[in-house]
């Protein structure tokens, strides 16, 4: 189902967008000897969020590789209020927007006060020192279970000052799991 579902994602991808994926790290499939994701920045001390009821982990299933964060603390307010993992796109300054995409389920159990919170893809534009250029692009969210894989797309416009783009899928001052897999990151072709 996965396979055709992406299978049909792609080509229909490929009829609107002339550019190709610009962050294969979002596939998930590259992993160091190490253990950890190949092209990710920043990923979580493991023995760490266990202590406190959370997980990170890299989940291997039918020949494909995709992410899950957990945190089973009771409640959101006893939880650290995040779980999740960085990377950072350097941005071409001939991009004026971007397509991104990704596959997404989990199991919520739990939110924060604040209307951003949720098991999402969180993204934000930053200029050369890292400090963050408004606006805030959409954010593919999930607020409530969602069982299966469910295909989130956004167009992000590229806010002048923009060096990069800080990608960190996780939770978010929320509860449950989230699994997230193909983070697909295209240029779009500028309107003639």
């Amino acid at each position: 189902m996965k396979n055709t579902l992406m299978a049909t994602i792609f080509l229909l991808l490929a009829l609107t967008y002339v550019h190709a994926n610009v962050f294969p790290a979002g596939n998930f499939e590259n992993v160091g000897e190490d253990g950890k994701l190949v092209g990710w920045d920043r990923q979580p001390n493991v023995e760490w969020l266990r202590s406190w009821g959370a997980n990170f982990e890299i989940v291997s299933e039918d020949g494909n590789r995709y992410v899950r964060f957990t945190d089973n603390s009771p409640t959101v307010a006893e939880s650290k209020k995040g779980v999740w993992i960085e990377a950072y796109l350097p941005l071409d300054p001939t991009w004026t927007k971007l397509h991104v995409s990704c596959l997404m389920k989990g199991e919520v159990k739990g939110l924060g006060e604040e209307a951003w919170y949720g098991a999402r893809l969180t993204m934000q534009f930053e200029d050369e020192h890292g400090n963050v250029v408004k606006p805030y692009p959409p954010q593919p969210n999930i607020r409530e279970s969602q069982p299966e894989w469910k295909l989130f797309e956004v167009e992000l416009t590229v806010p002048p000052g923009a060096k990069r783009l800080a990608i960190k899928p996780g939770l978010w001052g929320a509860i449950g799991t989230l699994s997230i897999d193909d983070i697909v990151v295209k240029p779009v072709k500028p309107q003639e």
